[in-house]
């Protein structure tokens, strides 16, 4: 009992943590008590009324409005579950294992191995001070400190920051579990620290905070991260995994000690809690390094023991630079957000060593000395053959990137569905798992559930089985003496077989139903013992024979060939529109552009288009979320500055194509995809498109974006005026510096 009690406080207090966290990156001051919006400037009940309030547009459209002053970020703590851990690695106490990532950890302490070894260990004294005894090791659940002995105990729960930890679960409301975003941000005339939740006047008093041992604690833990099987200082440097073990050749930089097997000594214990003990330092350049000794540290990057009195020269060497650029190059390389980057560039390589193959062919028939017409004219069918081959393989693998986008939707969408039937889904590694079995399945949408059914019909055989030998046991016992009649056994035998064979048979032609459908785009309802076709958006009945018949038939053929006619409609569009529609890239059709805030943030482009931010970044907001049409992403109100800065969404956004139509701003953005400026809003044919612009919705919000750009028309030349303004002090300024530097250069002559 109270095992279970010291439990549920453990619990409360780690989501009333998690709560204040969750409400300041929210802009939501608050106590264990009082919570009060700098945002909205409005005081709140509770932390459930903070949680509601957070959710509102109008918060929204407040909270948008303030900036980041800088941008920290502080490690999960999985300690309240025996897994002792640092920004990037993750030990189990409990059963001695080491844990891949967070994630990793998070499913770990979910096993019903590790809940039975953790439900053996129990709190060392006072059961309010949360010190788990775990084996040999003593274990703050409040801190995340690993303690040898009993008396370092008693010593650590004398702390002050340990007394901090303890004194903040004493007052609780309301519970809310929310996300983390640790920063300090500008909010108005305040200075919240989102990590710390601190709220300060000033930026000088910022400063002075950001200087503090305990902010800079949390700032240490943002300084290095794993990320899939990578690990990344400063969110941009990729670091070896032996160098961020200490592995140099036959010697740990982290134990002080030599091994003979490496994998061996990376896998021990002694070496993991050391690591995960061990502390990161870096100075003002982003060189990371570990404390050796009084003399020695540990470069990071370069995997080397340098003396202390040397670190400046090493941190100044070429060697040690070009390492640090080519693991940011590397990381850049390797980033997951990059991947449809990288496979775009593929395909120009691909177009760039064909090319390289065309011009080498050609140079060896014109460099022959006795080449006539008739090899021109090869080159000329050399190319356009090529040419052509290479465009087809281009068309081929966008239309199975658009195939495999697909499928990963629709495994998303799934995934609760997935979870019931005891099939795990990693979006990030792209891996689904059968809990059942531990088998591990291919990542498509069939696979997965050609695995459920067969579990499914498994199930029920072993149902039927179970069935029949109950059914034995209970004719057993009916008879007098314990005794069976033989000949009531044999009838009885024959009785099950028969049955047996029909229920199997039965069994066999769902699942064979189940699989017809799946491969025809149909949905089987087991609760509702119907099948509904998605294309004809009928329902049909369960049995194989129906279901092929609906297939065979004339109404669903109907259906599959008015999807190919608007495809071809769209091509047969698209090929009369060539001639009175030109496509322009983004990139060299926007000329200018100018974002215009106050009531109504629109932006301007080329002085004649006026639309929503949003449409000009072409996103969408959806369920107090914004979804990005480009990138094909879900992110937070709160992230759309920071995505609208990345790389990647800013190139994909400048490949899109802007078509020439009078009045109209129509982008491209994938084929047989378009984007309507004006609306925000995607059609897809081309003839859908040619229906929209032409609705009445459209001609309105058309028409009050062309008065929305006359209002702000006086604004617009104003803020020209003033930027041509600048550029002539600026070059007066560059003329006048030009002549101070030369007067002074010949007085000093």
């Amino acid at each position: 009992m109270l095992r279970s009690d010291s439990q549920e406080v453990k619990n409360r207090y780690t989501r009333q943590t998690k709560t204040m966290s969750s409400l300041s990156a929210s802009g939501v001051f608050s106590s264990c008590v009082d919570y009060f919006c700098l945002v909205c400037e409005s005081r709140l009940r509770d932390g459930a009324d903070a949680a509601a309030h957070v959710a509102m547009p109008v918060h929204t459209k407040n909270f948008l409005t303030t900036e980041y002053f800088l941008v920290l970020k502080t490690m999960s703590a999985l300690s309240a579950s025996g897994v002792f851990s640092s920004c990037v690695d993750y030990f189990c106490l409990v059963c001695e294992s080491r844990l891949r990532d967070g994630a990793d950890a998070t499913a770990h302490v979910a096993k019903p191995v590790h809940t039975k070894n953790f439900l053996t260990t129990e709190y060392f004294g006072n059961q309010q001070e949360c010190v788990r005894k775990i084996k040999k090791w003593y274990l703050c659940e409040l801190c995340n400190v690993l303690l040898p002995t009993a008396a370092r105990v008693r010593l650590h729960v004398a702390e002050a920051r340990h007394a901090e930890h303890r004194a903040a679960r004493v007052v609780q409301r309301r519970e809310y579990f929310g996300n983390q975003q640790e920063c300090v941000r500008k909010i108005k005339k305040w200075y919240l620290c989102e990590l710390c939740n601190v709220l300060l006047p000033t930026a000088a008093r910022v400063r002075l905070h950001v200087a503090e041992a305990r902010h800079a604690e949390h700032r240490a833990a943002r300084v290095v991260q794993r990320r899939a099987d990578r690990i990344l200082a400063f969110a941009s440097v990729q670091l070896k995994d032996s160098a961020w073990n200490g592995i140099l050749d036959d010697t740990c930089a982290i134990c002080n000690t030599e091994f003979d097997d490496e994998h061996i000594h990376r896998n021990e214990t002694s070496h993991i809690l050391k690591l995960i003990q061990s502390k990161i330092e870096y100075d003002e350049n982003q060189n990371l390094y570990r404390r050796v000794d009084d003399n020695t540290f540990h470069c990071i990057t370069c995997n080397k023991l340098v003396a202390f009195n040397s670190m400046d020269v090493h941190f100044n060497d070429d060697e040690h630079k070009n390492l640090y650029q080519c693991f940011c190059e590397e990381n850049k390389f390797n980033s997951d957000e990059s991947k449809v980057e990288i496979e775009a560039e593929n395909v120009e390589s691909h177009i760039e060593r064909s090319e390289n193959i065309e011009n080498v062919e050609k140079n060896e028939l014109i460099n022959d000395k006795e080449h006539s017409e008739k090899d021109k004219n090869d080159i000329q069918q050399i190319n356009t053959k090529k040419i052509t081959e290479i465009f087809d393989t281009v068309k081929i693998d966008e239309d199975e990137n658009s195939k495999i986008n697909l499928e990963n939707d629709d495994i998303l969408s799934s995934i609760e569905n997935f979870n019931r039937n005891n099939i795990s889904i990693n979006v990030e590694l792209k891996t689904a798992t059968c809990k059942k079995c531990e088998k591990d399945l291919d990542f498509q949408m069939k696979s997965i559930k050609d695995h459920i059914l067969e579990h499914e019909m498994n199930n029920e055989i072993e149902d039927f089985e179970t069935t029949k030998v109950k059914s034995d046991t209970e004719l057993t016992e009916e008879m007098p003496n314990g005794k069976t009649s033989p000949a009531a056994t044999v009838k009885n035998e024959q009785e099950f077989k028969k049955v047996r064979g029909k229920k199997i048979k039965e069994h066999k032609s769902n699942f064979e139903a189940k699989q017809f459908a799946n491969e025809n785009d149909m949905t089987y309802l087991d609760s509702e013992d119907k099948v509904y076709c998605i294309k004809c958006k009928v329902n049909i009945p369960t049995s194989l024979k129906c279901l092929q018949e609906h297939v065979a038939g004339s109404a669903h053929l109907k259906a599959i060939n008015k999807q190919h006619l608007e495809v071809v409609l769209y091509k047969n569009d698209n090929e009369s529109n060539e001639e009175h529609t030109n496509k322009i890239a983004a990139e060299d059709f926007v000329q200018n552009k100018l974002f215009i805030d106050g009531i109504s943030k629109c932006v301007v482009i080329n002085d004649t288009i006026c639309i929503s931010v949003l449409s000009s970044e072409l996103m969408l907001e959806e369920n107090n979320k914004l979804k990005c049409l480009i990138c094909e992403q879900k992110l937070f109100m709160h992230d759309f500055e920071s995505h609208i800065k990345q790389y990647h969404h800013n190139k994909k956004s400048s490949k899109c194509f802007v078509l020439e139509l009078s009045s109209e701003f129509i982008r491209e953005i994938k084929p047989q995809c378009f984007h309507c400026g004006y609306c925000n809003n995607l059609h897809s044919p081309w003839s859908a498109m040619l229906k929209h612009i032409q609705s009445a919705d459209h001609r309105e919000s058309r028409s009050s974006a062309h008065i929305r750009l006359q209002r702000l028309m006086p604004e617009i030349i104003q803020h020209r005026r003033q930027h041509q303004l600048n550029r002539m002090m600026a070059a007066f300024g560059f003329m006048f510096g030009a002549n101070r530097r030369r007067y002074y250069d010949s007085d000093s002559d």
